[in-house]
């Protein structure tokens, strides 16, 4: 535009403002008036003849950078005032109120605040205790605090700015191509139905952009805190570091149409209006009755007033969508007319015959109709003022909008059902047990427990089935939570029938546990891969729905904990228990020299144990042998306990052995630990009777002696009583499955046969003597008369005076 009079200049922003330049203006700096962003205004030389319209997003080199200040600057230095370009007479401002609340923008804005009033308080010497504490205490640093956070708000609006165009260069982009569909559909380039689909999601990405723009208008022209989402107080260890991304909402759910979505919104926006307007009045009747209103009332105020100016925003802007939307449905509807045009002039040419035309034809109408009744809608939610106005759309013609006749979209997630059926499939083909054999040639394998097998695989035929069927559900939300059901019930089942396979005697259990590693196996992988599959799924399915995602959350932990609580047996709480009662008798043995011993085995546990003498993988299995100790630490084989099935009931098995010390060694084939039984077998004591007492705790009889015993040794105490000579010796001790200790102690009277028994705390050992306390560190017993106390050891003899 080089010489003679400069015509009118008008600059589109990149946020979409339109501005007019005037003829002074040309060559000097501006902002806009919406977003602030700082521009250069060209000169009238660098204007190409004839161009009156300047787009800022196609010519960058009139976008000005924010001046950082230097970093060790503690005075701001006052810049001299820019030029604001007008806005364009006639036209509406740009709303510059952002939808939703950006942490950092809310971060900076409170700080900012904070700061400046701490500076106000210093300058007219009120400092408020409460703003006071914990701040510098000088204005100097204060104005050093600022600059910061200054410099932190000016690295955040060049991010903001430099989204903004990038924002506003797509949706360009964006309706250019929403133009070219609706041309090339009504020229016939395109089918409607295809023509449909695919402006369906550029509509859908066109109102996502057009959401951020609003928002990144909104955050480039907040300053106050209250407009960023209320005042926080907060210190400076809060402040954003440099480099901090701009993150937005996630777009709105692939299987919604934009009429469903944007009137969700709107109904949503209602509801938020109603809520602000509420905490408002409430403020406001705290606010008249006092004649001072209390501290903090006005920054409730503030925020309340600023949260309905959101939420109003938000109406305006549904609003807008939605009558963009209604623009839209009425091109459709033209497009739906060209396409009938089209379709009636290939039926004169010949093209198509009479049937093909009439099904094209009823199809259109179809689809017109449908517009139709979303225009409707469309219209009565226009008129609408409170989310109870908001019609609720029902009816087919929904399915139909979101999801066009012409192109059925697979969504992600049917996907990886489908993939994680495949991979149950080939989880039935595939090695599974440790011969290398599948489950489907398990079946045909001599002997196998074909009932069991045929069951397993027609049940995973039937999860495959259910698996393609719920991959065709048009309803993500049931979609979703069916495929995690699934997920569930499959992980409790999968874990159960494993974790059977270590416990169980069988044929199918002995052949899983042979072989390698089983998780190794093909067959194996392939289930894990697929229950990996459902969840994946489950997740991608649920994800945008809010509604479901704490469904999610709750059942993933709760499968995770049931399959844990099955593989470990509830901690041990629910897996076998051994308890043995070895206790010799007073019968001698056949043979010269022995004696008779009895071995009780019991199951305290709710799952059985087996004793076997094989080695296997069974981690119910135990090894029981029976050793005699033939030096302090050393022992050696005496008996092999014969293998069976120890259940609730006690198995008693007889030996005969010569007095020795012996004990009953029980070994866990798979983890490695041992349970060690000791016990004594020597002469029967003769000098008084063995009484058989029955034990409250365990049910077992047990061989003790009696409390009052005769001996022509005796002694006279001080009241001249005879009481005889006592001496106890503890020979052996024996602590079962629950914890409690059974001891074996040989009492000595003068001019007596010694008299072996077994007893335990609170028992009566010689009158009155009582046994009273256990120390397992030391191995001991402790005996008392109410007065004394006497620690018995191992091969040591104690008195036991009257």
């Amino acid at each position: 535009m080089p010489g003679g009079k400069t015509a009118d200049l008008r600059i589109y922003c990149i946020c979409g403002q339109k501005m007019k330049v005037s003829e002074a203006m040309y060559g000097r700096p501006g902002k806009c008036v919406a977003c602030r962003q700082k521009i250069r205004i060209p000169r009238p030389d660098e204007i190409p003849s004839g161009l009156t319209e300047i787009h800022l997003k196609d010519h960058p080199q009139f976008l000005r950078k924010v001046k950082r200040p230097k970093p060790d600057a503690v005075e701001e230095t006052p810049l001299e005032e820019e030029r604001v370009l007008p806005a364009e007479e006639g036209t509406e401002k740009v709303s510059t109120v952002p939808l939703e609340v950006l942490d950092s923008l809310r971060i900076l804005c409170s700080l900012e605040h904070k700061m400046k009033r701490q500076a106000e308080a210093l300058e007219v010497r009120r400092v408020d205790a409460g703003f006071a504490s914990g701040t510098a205490g000088s204005q100097a640093e204060l104005q050093g605090q600022l600059t910061r956070i200054r410099l932190a708000r000016a690295d955040l609006d060049e991010e903001l700015r430099q989204r903004l165009m990038e924002v506003a260069i797509e949706l360009a982009s964006t309706q250019e191509k929403i133009a070219e569909a609706q041309l090339a559909v009504r020229v016939g380039e395109t089918a409607f139905f295809t023509y449909q689909e695919s402006v369906e999601k550029l509509r859908k990405r066109r109102d996502s952009l057009e959401h951020r723009q609003q928002n990144l208008r909104g955050w480039l022209a907040v300053r106050d805190p209250h407009a960023a989402g209320g005042y926080v107080d907060l210190t400076m260890e809060h402040l954003p570091k440099e480099g901090t991304k701009v993150t937005f909402p996630p777009e709105p759910d692939g299987g919604l149409s934009l009429l469903d979505s944007h009137l969700e919104s709107l109904r949503e926006a209602f509801d938020h209006r109603e809520r602000a307007e509420r905490r408002l009045r409430e403020v406001e009747r705290m606010r008249h009755p006092e004649p001072i209103a209390p501290l903090g009332l006005e920054e409730l105020r503030a925020d309340g007033l600023a949260d309905k100016q959101r939420a109003e925003a938000a109406v305006v802007f549904y609003r807008a969508r939605l009558e963009q939307l209604k623009n839209d449905y009425f091109n459709d509807g033209e497009a739906l007319n060209a396409q009938m045009d089209l379709a009636r002039g290939r039926l004169k040419v010949g093209e198509i015959d009479r049937n093909r035309f009439d099904i094209i034809e009823g199809e259109l109408l179809r689809a017109k109709a449908d517009l139709a009744k979303a225009r409707d809608v469309l219209t009565r939610a226009s008129s609408a003022n409170q989310a109870l106005d908001v019609p609720r759309t029902k009816g087919t013609f929904l399915q139909r909008l979101a999801r066009p006749q012409g192109g059925f979209v697979i969504q992600a997630d049917a996907w990886v059902v489908w993939a994680a059926a495949l991979a149950l499939f080939l989880a039935l083909l595939s090695p599974i047990f440790g011969d290398n054999s599948s489950l489907v040639s398990a079946v045909l394998r001599p002997g196998a427990a074909n009932g069991i097998l045929l069951g397993i695989i027609a049940l995973v035929i039937l999860v495959i089935v259910l698996l393609a069927g719920i991959s065709l559900v048009g309803d993500r939300s049931v979609r979703g939570s069916v495929i995690l059901i699934l997920w569930v019930v499959g992980a409790v089942i999968t874990t159960f029938l494993i974790h059977e396979c270590f416990y169980r005697t069988g044929a199918i259990a002995a052949a899983f546990r042979e072989g390698n590693t089983w998780y190794y196996r093909p067959g194996v992988v392939s289930v894990m891969l697929a229950h990996l599959g459902l969840l994946l799924a489950a997740a991608i399915a649920l994800r945008p729905v809010s509604a479901f995602r704490s469904g999610f959350v709750v059942a993933v932990p709760a499968g995770l904990v049931l399959a844990a609580f099955i593989s470990t047996d509830a901690a041990g709480l629910l897996g076998p228990r051994p308890v043995v009662r070895a206790l010799p008798s007073t019968q001698p043995g056949k043979s010269p020299g022995t004696y008779k011993v009895d071995v009780g085995l019991r199951n305290a546990g709710t799952r059985p144990y087996v004793l076997t003498l094989a080695a296997t993988r069974q981690r119910n299995a135990l090894m029981g042998i029976l050793e005699r100790q033939i030096g302090n630490e050393s022992w050696q084989l005496e008996k092999t306990l014969e293998a069976a099935v120890i259940g609730r009931e006690e198995i008693t098995s007889s030996y005969e052995l010569s007095p020795g010390n012996y004990r009953l060694l029980l070994k866990w084939w798979t983890a490695g630990t041992e349970l060690a039984t000791p016990f004594e077998v020597g002469p029967p004591a003769t000098a008084a009777a063995a009484e058989t007492r029955t034990d409250a705790g365990t049910g077992l009889k047990q061989a003790t002696t009696s409390a009052e015993v005769t001996s022509p040794a005796t002694t006279q105490t001080g009241i001249g009583k005879i009481v005889p000579k006592v001496s106890a010796e503890l020979r052996g001790l024996l602590v079962s499955a629950q914890g409690t200790p059974r001891f074996s102690i040989i009492l000595h009277l003068a001019g007596s046969d010694a008299k072996l028994g077994s007893y335990q705390i609170g028992d009566l050992l010689y009158d009155p003597w009582q046994i009273t306390e256990y120390n397992p560190e030391e191995q001991t017993a402790t005996v008392s008369n109410g007065i004394r106390f006497v620690i018995l050891r191992r091969g040591e003899r104690a008195t036991l005076e009257p």
